[in-house]
């Protein structure tokens, strides 16, 4: 499958144009060190104020809603200026302008003050460290859908596993990759238990269910869900209304995908692909049409005529102008030798559906030329040989690959005495195809009855089990005796 991502990356641990507007003020790292180790206590009851401030800072972050997490950060930081969180975020802001000297006297506070704190901040600082050619290979492989080679680049870029800024893209990509999908799905699960307002998180691992039929349903259930929230930005309604789509076309057009089109159609009514896949489903036949008519065909594989005739006709009786129906009892028609009925049949299912009348010309055309070999073989019975030849000349014109009827002509001059026209015919037929058993045998034939019993024996012996037999059979009985002096005699 070929992968249809790779968003600028935007996670909750970077910070852009909004905060570039805060102003930091920065200890040196002594006096650092010092109040580190006597940190004020936060003032009772404004904890909890602190937390749901650095909440809102994240949630706004996973909407890129830069300014406002700015915002809500500046009222944390004048609450609690030296709060692990305040400067977990603090931190990462510094990483991402790539101030790594401010980024690293901070993870040095948080170290000595929360250590967790630290780890995460020390994970944003070694991802920013990442650029250059090896992760550019690594999307160029996945935009191009060669997701499984760019998780092995991603391995040697984060031997210990992703940084937090590249886990969404990481896991991303191994979703997108058919043998490390559960993989990637479940790592793309783990970030949303981490950080249950990482909108980013959640748009790809609701894209990446819809990849599986197992899980799809569910996919395109959250990713409505998330069409739903108010406060996405421009680029992840896009993102959410682009997966959704696609996934509404893996899904098969019949009457129980109306309330998935439905669903869509009510954010976007006039989507066009959407509504013409919706017609595609209301005017589909019914399920138990459609499972009439593949009996039908699977027994028509099997060679059970009567079964399959049956289960065509069954679902003729309740749609008689069932294109597959009919053409399927065309086909049944056409195995039976009822050449006429048969190309009726197949006329009718060309007709009712134009655009798939391909199928179903290449069967008539096998239907008409049945039909021409049961008259051919029936006026030769009969020993109407005039007629035979001219219908088998007629028909060459039109379809001069049928090296059968070329057989029967020369095989009727043979009857008829015309010996010399016979054996070029044979020796035409043999030059072109020189297996071909039915010529092997006509020309065989007719040299051994002519006496040249040696030039015989070489064709019938290119006969598949027949070697010297055929000439001893010739001998025997089937041919007059041959001349005296004669090949053989």
């Amino acid at each position: 499958m070929k992968a249809r991502f790779l968003p600028s990356i935007q996670t909750s641990a970077l910070l852009l144009s909004g905060l570039s507007q805060c102003v930091f003020f920065w200890l040196p790292e002594d006096a650092q060190a010092q109040q580190a180790a006597t940190l004020p206590a936060i003032p009772a009851g404004q904890g909890e104020v602190v937390e749901l401030l650095l909440k809102q800072t994240r949630y706004w972050l996973g909407r890129s809603q830069y300014d406002r997490a700015a915002e809500t950060l500046a009222q944390a930081r004048q609450i609690a200026p030296q709060s692990p969180g305040v400067l977990e975020i603090e931190g990462e802001w510094a990483a991402q302008k790539g101030d790594v000297e401010a980024s690293e006297r901070v993870l040095k506070t948080l170290q000595k003050i929360n250590p967790k704190s630290a780890q995460n901040l020390d994970s944003v600082m070694r991802g920013n460290l990442v650029s250059g050619p090896l992760l550019e290979e690594a999307r160029t492989l996945a935009r191009s859908g060669k997701a499984t080679e760019a998780v092995r680049i991603y391995e040697r870029l984060f031997p210990s596993g992703p940084p937090r800024g590249y886990a969404l893209e990481y896991y991303q990509v191994m979703a997108a990759s058919k043998p490390l999908r559960n993989e990637g799905i479940a790592g793309l699960r783990s970030l949303i238990r981490t950080d249950h307002n990482n909108i980013a998180a959640q748009i790809g691992y609701a894209e990446a269910l819809t990849w599986n039929e197992d899980t799809r349903l569910d996919g395109m259930k959250r990713l409505q869900g998330l069409a739903g929230v108010t406060a996405l930005s421009r680029e992840q309604r896009t993102s959410v209304m682009r997966a959704w789509r696609t996934a509404l076309y893996w899904v098969p057009p019949t009457s129980r995908s109306i309330p998935l089109y439905d669903a869509f159609l009510s954010v976007l009514p006039q989507d066009h692909d959407v509504l013409e896949r919706r017609h595609q489903a209301e005017h589909a036949p019914s399920e138990e049409l459609a499972q009439t008519r593949t009996e039908g065909f699977q027994a028509l594989d099997r060679g059970n005529l009567q079964q399959a005739e049956s289960d065509f006709n069954r679902g003729l009786q309740t749609h008689p102008d069932d294109v597959d129906a009919i053409g399927g009892l065309g086909l049944v028609r056409l195995r039976q030798g009822r050449s006429d009925e048969a190309t009726e049949l197949l006329n009718r299912a060309s007709q009712l559906d134009p655009a798939e009348a391909t199928r179903w010309t290449k069967a008539l055309a096998g239907s008409k030329l049945a039909g021409t070999y049961h008259r051919v073989d029936s006026l030769i019975a009969a020993g109407r040989y005039n007629e035979a030849r001219l219908l088998a000349v007629d028909t060459l014109q039109l379809a001069p690959d049928q090296t059968s009827l070329k057989v029967k002509i020369a095989d009727m001059d043979r009857r008829q005495g015309r010996t010399a026209e016979a054996e070029r015919d044979y020796r035409s037929i043999l030059a072109s195809e020189p297996g071909n058993i039915a010529a092997l045998q006509g020309l065989s034939g007719l040299l051994a009855s002519d006496g040249r019993l040696s030039e015989a024996q070489v064709f019938a012996q290119r006969i598949p089990g027949m070697g010297n037999r055929v000439l001893n059979y010739l001998r025997a009985g089937y041919l007059p005796p041959p001349p005296p002096g004669a090949d053989g005699a």
